[in-house]
């Protein structure tokens, strides 16, 4: 009779079980099974990882972060309600009230004719109507440039009727210019069309600026509305 060490016993158990026709086939199958699940599931965290990483990288690189951030983020919802929650972190109060009086003082650019009012907005802003007496027209007509509160703007128009136009038809604004597409320039034009249905509101073709319905390009002249015989030099 032959003696075998525990040794011995172990790796004849182990010759017999490799060689073992019921035994390796379903093993090698679920081990297979086991690598292919394994590897999909390092694929699925590692691949998603290294993926973010090089965004992140490309992102991060050359001073991109902010340029691409002000390029796709500023002109959505998210982009103006973090614009004016960082001016409403300015306002002690936070409220609306306006940072300066101007209803007293306007431009005379042609006696009887052009005037130009400044309406203070948000926290330091400050947006220009163009007041023109067109005799010939039922309204006065009113260009606004860069309104980012409509809800400031629109009362101011009216006192600025009641303070220095009483004699004069109601200032109807008919135009509205957006020197660029930043929020606290270009937030009060939703209201301002609502306001004034008619009302041409000009905006760059490149930037998007919200609710503009006349693009202009480069080089383009934007007329003041001003009669035949008139000038400023006057």
């Amino acid at each position: 009779m032959t003696y075998y060490s525990w040794g011995e016993k172990i790796a004849i158990f182990q010759n017999e079980l490799l060689h073992s026709s019921c035994f390796m086939p379903p093993f090698l199958a679920v081990s297979l099974v086991f690598i292919v699940l394994t590897s999909l599931l390092l694929a699925i965290t590692v691949i998603p990882q290294a993926f973010i990483g090089f965004l992140l990288a490309t992102i991060m690189s050359r001073g991109n972060f902010m340029k691409l951030l002000i390029e796709h983020l500023y002109p959505t919802n998210i982009g103006k309600w973090m614009h004016f929650k960082l001016l409403a972190g300015g306002n002690q109060n936070g409220t609306r009230k306006q940072h300066s009086r101007t209803i007293e003082h306007r431009v005379e650019v042609i006696p009887g004719i052009l005037y130009i009012h400044m309406i203070s907005q948000l926290m330091d802003n400050i947006c220009y109507l163009i007041v023109h007496l067109d005799y010939s027209k039922p309204k006065l007509q009113g260009i606004v440039i860069d309104c980012g509160d409509a809800t400031a703007l629109l009362p101011m128009i009216e006192q600025i009727h009641r303070h220095h136009y009483h004699d004069h038809p109601d200032i109807e604004v008919t135009s509205v210019l957006c020197t660029h597409k930043h929020h606290d320039h270009t937030a009060g034009n939703k209201g301002i069309l609502k306001a004034f249905p008619d009302v041409k509101i000009y905006g760059g073709a490149v930037e998007r600026v919200p609710y503009a319905n006349e693009l202009v390009k480069h080089d383009t002249i934007l007329s003041l509305p001003l009669p035949a015989n008139a000038s400023i030099r006057a």
